[in-house]
């Protein structure tokens, strides 16, 4: 590993913390002057729908990111079977079935 390698990572790892406070900081923002400022009557909707998705995605991407989803996410499910395969049957199974 040379220092130009070390040198992006450092790089990638300080611009995406960045942009995650400046995302935040915006959604704050936001959020500050919807509650304590004044909207005009016919802006009304225009500022609901807009603070739906501040908080919908501006704010919620970044944490999501750093703090991580949930448990369930790193579980990964069993295998499914390849589409159109049917599971062998087990004869025994099938012959007390049958009687």
């Amino acid at each position: 590993m040379n220092d130009d390698d070390n040198t992006d990572s450092r790089f990638n790892r300080r611009f995406i913390a960045l942009l995650s406070m400046v995302l935040i900081a915006f959604a704050c923002g936001y959020v500050w002057m919807l509650t304590f400022g004044t909207v005009p009557k016919e802006n009304i909707r225009f500022a609901d729908t807009a603070l739906g998705f501040v908080l919908g995605t501006v704010l919620a991407t970044p944490i999501a990111f750093w703090m991580g989803h949930s448990r369930s996410n790193t579980a990964t499910p069993p295998a499914a079977p390849a589409s159109g395969t049917i599971p062998p049957a087990d004869p025994a199974q099938l012959k007390g079935d049958s009687q």
